[in-house]
């Protein structure tokens, strides 16, 4: 299928490796590198969702974790429907299942536009006196109508058939966020001899730098700076690099957590990353590159550390399931190269 809206080059897509995945039944064309969002616009697919209440058609409105709109539900099999992933952010790969959410009987005639032609009398919050009478009506028809219009996406009925893991791993520095900020935070730790752990969401790190075109850092174009800063942390036995990782909370006693997604390859469902690191049935995870590595659970060797293991692993398939980091220090760093100060812990000695 013709990909019209398709750059002839640039951007951080493998042209020579075409994949195929679905929308909404659909087969959608795109390349090894695509995220969900760059494959519909690629295609000339605009419409990826509707809007909450009004149901209003929406389309994809930023590249980053900030979407708003086009929330889809991914389908790795029963049990495993994941909804109200952000287009712009979940990798495209081969087989790769996607549904758009909040609507019927389809994405492009939805019954409840009507309430876009309604919106005059819906007014916010009108259901709080609306819905008071009569009182029978209640049990049996305003709520159940309530409650199936309510929400996105639809959680999944089945029992999930995955296991969780839970990893506790030790740091002197966290930083979240590998821009440039975030990676020359983690670059000057590192070398004094800090324990580093550089966690960011994306899959590949550098932020504002994988696209920046322009710039100079050091005297030499951003993207030669990037990819040397990238094989000296990789070099250094103190730092651990997490992409496709986001860190959701900084806690007492100096704790942090992060939680990541199994990256993506061609491989089977059945590969997955080691049981410490990934949930065994997560979408295909690089298994050719991590089968060889010491299985940390298992009785007939000695038990190895998170950050051993992590450490282990080429950084493109090093993603945990949920560690729990104890941070001396915690730098958080954003993509347009601000920075906050790093905030010290408050208790002293070892973590």
């Amino acid at each position: 299928m013709a990909q019209p809206f398709r750059l002839s080059r640039g951007g951080r897509i493998d042209r020579s490796r075409p994949i195929a995945f679905a929308f909404n039944g659909r087969t959608v064309q795109g390349f090894q590198g695509d995220t969900v969002a760059s494959a519909l616009l690629a295609n000339g697919i605009h419409l990826a969702g509707r809007s909450f209440k009004y149901h209003r058609p929406r389309g994809i409105l930023s590249h980053g974790p900030d979407e708003p709109s086009a929330l889809l539900s991914v389908d790795r099999g029963p049990g495993r429907i994941d909804p109200n992933n952000r287009a712009s952010v979940v990798e495209a790969y081969e087989g790769l299942k996607t549904r758009s959410q909040n609507h019927w009987p389809s994405l492009e005639y939805d019954v409840g536009a009507v309430n876009d032609l309604l919106s005059p009398v819906f007014v916010a919050g009108f259901y709080y006196k609306t819905f008071m009478w009569p009182r029978k009506f209640w049990d049996r028809v305003y709520e159940p109508v309530i409650r199936a219009a309510a929400g996105l996406g639809k959680a999944p009925e089945a029992a999930d058939p995955d296991r969780y893991a839970n990893r506790h791993a030790h740091c002197d520095v966290l930083v979240v966020g590998a821009g440039p900020t975030g990676l020359a935070a983690a670059l000057a730790a590192a070398r004094t001899g800090k324990r580093v752990i550089l966690a960011d969401e994306g899959a590949e790190p550098g932020g504002s730098l994988l696209h920046d075109l322009t710039s100079e850092i050091d005297g030499r174009p951003a993207a030669e700076w990037l990819r040397a800063t990238l094989a000296d942390l990789d070099a250094r036995e103190n730092v651990i690099l997490l992409p496709r990782t986001t860190t959701f909370g900084y806690y007492n006693h100096t704790r942090s957590r992060t939680a990541g997604v199994a990256p993506t390859s061609s491989c089977p469902s059945s590969c997955t990353l080691p049981p410490t690191f990934a949930r065994p049935g997560s979408r295909p995870s690089a298994a050719s590159q991590v089968t060889d590595l010491p299985q940390p659970d298992s009785p007939t060797r000695p038990r190895a550390s998170p950050l051993a293991t992590l450490r282990s692993m080429p950084w493109s398939a090093r993603t945990p399931s949920k560690v729990t980091v104890r941070p001396r220090m915690v730098t958080k760093s954003s993509y347009c190269g601000a920075a906050i100060a790093p905030r010290p812990c408050c208790r002293r000695g070892s973590p």
